[in-house]
């Protein structure tokens, strides 16, 4: 009790913090302190040394409104080995780091846009049974495409790989303070992907209008794209660990498998974070974790380059004090 009143005091001396809409229509306007295990973050205790070796305990603990984090913990992991990370943040951080500029809603929506305009093309050309054929397969594939560079992201590379550096570093941030994703707003939170992905797009669409691309191509892509470029808000649900914050029909969506759920991005954040990579939907994760894809990737670029993915160590996270690895702390 004398440490929860100690950390309520830090919290209310703090100039402005970020309050948690969930937890505060839970407290109303009681001010009192509870305690609640992320359901996502936290893994229970085991008596098994083999399971405890894997396992996180991420505690989110209620403060009056306010988050604060205890770091994950590990029996083989030191406290040494996780860098200091930012618990809470000022309105100012929240509207610099969290909230969408008029540049990230012009590339949003643009992408939509393009996406839209391909379906329309793959539907429009005849067969639309074969054209919603075509729309379902975008979908599974945009769901395997996340999970590959998901996995390539957290398992290759630094600051310093070329144009996806900051991606890697901020993957591994993701991993210490998962929690933050669910601060972004929806267009700050999907406009890095559309950054990169409207330009090949609306060739593409050119392409479909002039009937160069097939109209079951068109209904594809225009799936393809729909799905990946909004695969970080299904991962920001997917930590959004209150049901009161999510609409009715997206819980309903999780819950029928259609968009990935908690319990099954939960599974992969754990140490050494292997498997369960899908963002989409995660339905292909069965296929590829049990085909056991990724583990053949491992082992040949292994045997070839003689570098090893992270997931074959439990984490270690000195790597993001280098100068170079810093974009996780302004994600």
């Amino acid at each position: 009790l004398a440490c929860r009143s100690a950390r309520v005091q830090r919290a209310s001396s703090a100039a402005v913090v970020r309050r948690n809409p969930t937890l505060e229509r839970r407290l109303g306007s009681q001010a009192g302190i509870c305690a609640t295990r992320s359901r996502i973050h936290a893994s229970s205790t085991s008596t098994s040394t083999s399971v405890n070796k894997r396992t996180a305990a991420t505690k989110v603990n209620a403060v009056a409104g306010t988050e604060t984090v205890e770091a994950p913990t590990s029996t083989t992991s030191s406290p040494s080995k996780i860098p200091q990370r930012q618990l809470t943040f000022s309105e100012e951080e929240v509207e610099t780091r969290f909230a969408s500029t008029t540049m990230d809603r012009v590339l949003t929506y643009s992408t939509h846009a393009v996406a839209a305009g391909m379906l329309v093309c793959g539907f429009s050309g005849g067969g639309a049974a074969i054209a919603a054929i075509a729309a379902v397969l975008g979908y599974l594939a945009a769901d395997a495409g996340s999970g590959i560079f998901h996995w390539a992201t957290d398992n290759y590379g630094d600051g310093r790989t070329p144009v996806f550096g900051d991606v890697i570093v901020k993957f591994q941030g993701h991993h210490l303070q998962p929690w933050t994703i669910t601060y972004r707003d929806w267009e700050n939170n999907v406009a890095p992907i559309c950054k990169g992905a409207l330009a090949p797009a609306a060739a593409l669409l050119a392409l479909a209008a002039v009937g160069v691309l097939p109209p079951a191509l068109s209904a594809f892509l225009g799936s393809f794209l729909g799905f990946v470029v909004n695969s970080q808000e299904f991962h920001k649900w997917s930590h959004t660990t209150n049901d009161d914050n999510l609409p009715p029909v997206v819980r309903l969506l999780q819950s029928c498998g259609i968009l990935v759920s908690r319990k099954e991005h939960g599974a992969h954040h754990k140490p050494p974070f292997e498997g369960h990579y899908c963002i989409v939907s995660g339905l292909m994760n069965a296929p590829l974790d049990g085909s056991g894809f990724f583990k053949k990737l491992e082992t040949a670029i292994h045997e070839r380059t003689g570098v090893k993915p992270r997931c074959w160590n439990e984490p270690d996270y000195t790597f993001l004090e280098e100068p170079h690895n810093q974009a996780w702390r302004i994600q």
